[in-house]
């Protein structure tokens, strides 16, 4: 076995915020290397810049089915490496093996239903997926493992098909006598966080927190201001009990905002995988959301408490929807969901009149965020063995 760490290159010059996690808190036996920013360090974001979105308005349109355009990172002249890792994205890469993290089977082609679908479409798609480079596919839920056959047929016999959640670390603000201490608190805090308010149950939201107005519970939203309809500014902006935050908030002190609130409320109704949800059971926050895609894998009745989606995004079988997969205007002119609005009410009620189950369910969500499959040490286990199977051509033992 070697003794030295492997060599991974990230690839891309942009990255998402929770990629920083892997990034710098490397499991023991890799090293990364990956693009960097003008300071020296890579970029990161959560929601796309303009100047990215911009030049994929080619590949996400009819033009783009019809000429079966599947965009290939170009990646053979790095040197130095043992391996690559992508995130959603296909890769040139020589001779040199690569792992694709996978939110959803269908991202590497765009999300567009339609792409394998053509004739160009369908024979690009089956080459890269025999590509013997791509070693693994690393899917961040179960959800997206399971659907892996039908959303891209033809992904060779040769390539893993792993599970590994997003490694999101532990929150320093927050432990079990945290946890007991909000049971003092006079004023029950919720949180929502979400870059696209009329996509994660912003109205559903806002109409309970109506209803619960002459409760001791406060609501803090953390959105983009400009995805909120004018309607409904004006009804956040009448309510006592909501305080509005621009989504621009480092790491470091979402951990700490994590910290200061009871529970996280995330009734969405277009999600693949929702890291705040991740995020919020590592400070013990229970959650009152849909159960949509992978969330369930996250949250039950122990820490918190899901209801079906009004709206299917997925079906039965977390296959996307062609009714509504990237239908985002449908999703903007939806009517308001009383019943959704209704089950966060019923729910907070709940928590009002009896604190003790809340606590109850924070402790579970604080604990379940501590162990496995979420914990560093599980994650960080799975990656190195990962990486040793592919480069040495064993298991990689015990050592995470």
């Amino acid at each position: 076995m070697r003794s030295t760490p492997y060599n991974i290159y990230y690839a891309g010059k942009y990255l998402r915020g929770f990629h920083r996690h892997l990034l710098e808190e490397s499991p023991s036996r890799l090293q990364y290397r990956t693009s960097a920013g003008p300071n020296g360090t890579p970029r990161f974001f959560e929601t796309k810049p303009w100047y990215v979105e911009l030049p994929l308005k080619l590949w996400h349109s009819a033009l783009g089915d019809q000429l079966g355009l599947i965009f290939r990172m170009n990646l053979e002249k790095i040197e130095g490496i043992d391996a690559i890792q992508t995130y959603n994205r296909f890769a040139r890469t020589g001779d040199t093996p690569y792992v694709i993290i996978l939110e959803n089977p269908t991202a590497p082609y765009h999300y567009d239903l339609q792409r394998p679908q053509t004739l160009i479409g369908r024979k690009r798609l089956e080459k890269l997926l025999q590509d013997p480079n791509l070693q693994a596919l690393a899917c961040m839920s179960e959800a997206c493992r399971s659907t892996l056959d039908p959303l891209l047929p033809g992904l060779s016999e040769h390539t893993r098909r792993e599970l590994i959640y997003p490694y999101i670390p532990s929150n320093p603000f927050v432990d079990e006598e945290v946890i007991q201490n909000r049971g003092e608190m006079s004023i029950l805090r919720a949180l929502t966080v979400t870059s696209e308010f009329m996509f994660k149950g912003g109205p559903e939201i806002i109409r309970a927190f109506e209803q619960l107005e002459r409760l001791p519970v406060k609501l803090t939203l953390i959105t983009r201001e400009e995805s909120i309809p004018g309607e409904w500014k004006n009804r956040i902006g009448a309510l006592t009990n909501v305080e509005l935050h621009p989504f621009h908030f480092e790491a470091a002190e979402m951990q700490r905002i994590y910290a200061e609130h009871h529970f996280l409320l995330h009734p969405t109704l277009k999600d693949s995988f929702a890291l705040v949800v991740l995020e919020a059971i590592k400070a013990g926050l229970p959650v009152l959301g849909t159960s949509l895609y992978a969330i369930p894998e996250i949250v039950d009745e122990r820490n918190g408490q899901l209801t079906p989606p009004p709206l299917h995004y997925f079906d039965s079988n977390n296959l996307p929807n062609p009714d509504l997969w990237k239908q985002d205007h449908k999703l903007n002119k939806r009517p308001t969901f009383e019943l959704l609005s209704d089950f966060i009410v019923e729910a907070v009620n709940k928590w009002v009149d009896d604190p003790n189950l809340l606590i109850r369910q924070s402790l579970a969500s604080w604990q379940r965020g501590q162990a496995e499959p979420f914990s560093r040490p599980f994650i960080h286990g799975q990656w190195n063995r990962l990486y040793t199977s592919i480069l040495d051509g064993n298991s990689g033992g015990p050592d995470r």
